[in-house]
């Protein structure tokens, strides 16, 4: 169906995700304002040259922190989750990282739990989560 392409370059970042940048339902979903993150990096899913979604994963001391995850309301429901999903177990198993963290709104924290993430602290419209990265995460 399409492909994932991971981004470092700063111009090229930022066109991937112009769109997504002035949309008010993405900043919504998110939580928060879409940022721009040097040290992050980014996966876009492209179908057909159209960026159906992105996330942005930041390093830290040991760890990963998925920062962004997002999919495009008409492109849900077709797998590019888990394929974005996928692309960031892979990239953080090259890092020799053995966790990802994250903050998941509710409308979003049954995807994460099919995948094995774990809640470490819920709130009341937000939670902490956390993926141990071993040899069947996937």
């Amino acid at each position: 169906m399409g492909k994932i392409q991971k981004l470092e370059q700063r111009s090229k970042i930022i066109a991937a995700l112009a769109d997504y940048l002035m949309d008010e339902k993405v900043f919504k979903e998110l939580g928060e304002p879409l940022i721009y993150r040097p040290s992050a990096i980014y996966f876009i899913y492209l179908h057909k040259y159209t960026n159906c979604g992105f996330v942005a994963l930041e390093p830290k001391k040991n760890y990963l922190f998925l920062r962004y995850f997002y999919v495009f309301e008409g492109m849900r429901g077709k797998g590019i989750f888990s394929k974005l999903h996928s692309a960031i177990i892979a990239h953080s198993k090259e890092c020799g990282v053995k966790y990802i963290k994250c903050t998941s709104t509710q409308m979003a924290l049954h995807l994460y739990l099919n995948k094995g993430w774990q809640i470490e602290k819920s709130f009341k419209n937000y939670h902490n989560l956390k993926l141990e990265l071993n040899e069947r995460t996937n």
